[in-house]
């Protein structure tokens, strides 16, 4: 299989017990201890930037739903809220409740907490396996994983986001025939009011471990965690944002996140095709929908995310600067 040269082998999880090198980090994720009943503790990635990944949390909320949830019953969507960021050098406790056990529909809610204090809740939803009436958007065509891996490789285009660690791998992914740089974050520097909104799209999988095929809940939650990748970045489009435009981003964070799963269960290893775009944006808020499609083109998911993203002008930071500089000098 082609492989993203963005993948690595191993990262450090933090346990009860110390840090440990994995190169099953998701597994270690996933892996919640049981504390007593319906409640679990969970351990935590390191980010270079020292706060916990959103997709840790959302992954492993939805893992400790699965924990009380009986067989024959995937999850059909979930709704996150990020209250407080979290530290990477603490586990996290989670704690369930059993909301609802219907015939067709369970629900279930997870609170997330660190030293007692809550940084996250999801609120989840489980349907028994149903058939009838299906129609899903077609996927449009891209090149394809191992034209994208051999592109970048060459230096035509650019990975993502060189912060990317496993267990993700990513890669962008330009429209067959189409083969320019459109790095996200090359859009987000831009001041094309052209390209707000503009849909872009990147080839992402699970990085070097393979999640059990036969196991719904791991397939489910891995993508669950590879879902906050590549969203927030098409809330900036064509707002030149960065060293070259005219705003600085101050703030940025994720406030909610909704996932919906479409077929019961699909091979979630393979590559995905994530795209991406922001129908809007305003009081510092922007809002960003994505779609999940498999290799062959199966629209298998549906996401969308609101996000914090304060941002000032750089003419108002410079003008301050020199006022600044006027009163230091006339000490």
């Amino acid at each position: 299989e082609c492989m993203s040269a963005s993948d690595s082998t191993s990262d450090r999880i933090r346990t009860p017990n110390g840090d440990i090198e994995t190169t099953e980090i998701l597994k270690n994720l996933l892996n919640l201890e049981k504390i007593k009943e319906n409640v679990y503790r969970g351990n935590s990635q390191y980010t270079s930037w020292g706060r916990i990944f959103g997709g840790q949390l959302m992954a492993q909320g939805l893992m400790a739903s699965f924990n009380t949830v009986p067989d024959g019953y995937p999850c059909n969507a979930f709704h996150a809220q990020f209250l407080r960021s979290g530290s990477v050098e603490k586990p996290v406790v989670l704690t369930v409740e059993r909301v609802r056990n219907g015939r067709s529909f369970i629900n279930r809610s997870v609170d997330i907490s660190q030293d007692g204090e809550l940084i996250f809740r999801l609120s989840a939803s489980f349907h028994k396996i149903e058939i009838g009436v299906t129609h899903r958007t077609p996927m449009a065509e891209y090149e394809s994983p191992e034209t994208c891996a051999k592109l970048t490789e060459n230096g035509k285009i650019r990975h993502y986001d060189p912060r990317i660690k496993p267990p993700a791998a990513i890669m962008q992914a330009p429209r067959v025939g189409r083969i320019i740089d459109e790095n996200p974050f090359s859009l987000v520097g831009s001041n094309d009011k052209e390209i707000r909104g503009k849909p872009t799209a990147t080839w992402i999988r699970i990085g070097s471990e393979t999640l059990p095929q036969d196991n719904i809940k791991f397939q489910q939650c891995g993508i669950a965690y590879f879902s906050d990748w590549a969203l927030s970045p098409a809330g900036l489009y064509g707002h030149g944002i960065g060293k070259n435009g005219n705003r600085r981003l101050l703030q940025h964070a994720s406030l909610n996140h909704t996932m919906w799963f479409h077929p019961a269960k699909w091979n979630a290893n393979g590559w995905h095709l994530y795209r991406v775009y922001s129908p809007a944006a305003g009081s510092n808020r922007s809002l960003t929908a994505g779609t999940l499609f498999t290799e062959e083109g199966k629209h298998v998911a549906s996401v969308a995310q609101e996000t914090l993203q304060r941002t000032e002008d750089v003419k108002r930071i410079n003008t301050r600067r020199n006022r600044l500089k006027k009163q230091q000098s006339k000490l």
